[in-house]
């Protein structure tokens, strides 16, 4: 995986934007509606908001770090695939689309 300086700023914005979407989700999960939701409904909203938020518990420090980088792509992607709703409401598959496209050799970690 090869990162080039340009694109360290690229991958920075990208983070900032995925991790600003999932919080965005989580919140929502978390309190939306609280008070009109079964409580089968809010554990399992709360449940997803904490497998999101599991999903980047490795979100990389440094953008050279590619392993790290990896982790992360792979989580979010199984993520969206096995939630497919979050793909309709948020924008993770853009933003993961965006990083593939980034950094093309990332499944090589």
């Amino acid at each position: 995986m090869n990162i080039e300086p340009d694109h360290n700023e690229k991958l920075r914005t990208l983070y900032i934007l995925l991790v600003q979407e999932a919080f965005t989700a989580i919140r929502n999960l978390s309190g939306k509606h609280s008070g009109c939701l079964s409580p089968e409904d809010a554990v399992r909203h709360l449940d997803l908001a904490g497998q999101l938020a599991e999903t980047l518990h490795n979100l990389p420090e440094r953008v050279n770090d590619k392993s790290g980088i990896a982790y992360t792509q792979r989580s979010m992607e199984r993520f969206v695939l096995s939630y497919p709703c979050f793909s309709e409401q948020y924008r993770f598959s853009e933003y993961l689309d965006k990083i593939r496209k980034l950094i093309p050799d990332i499944d090589d970690q």
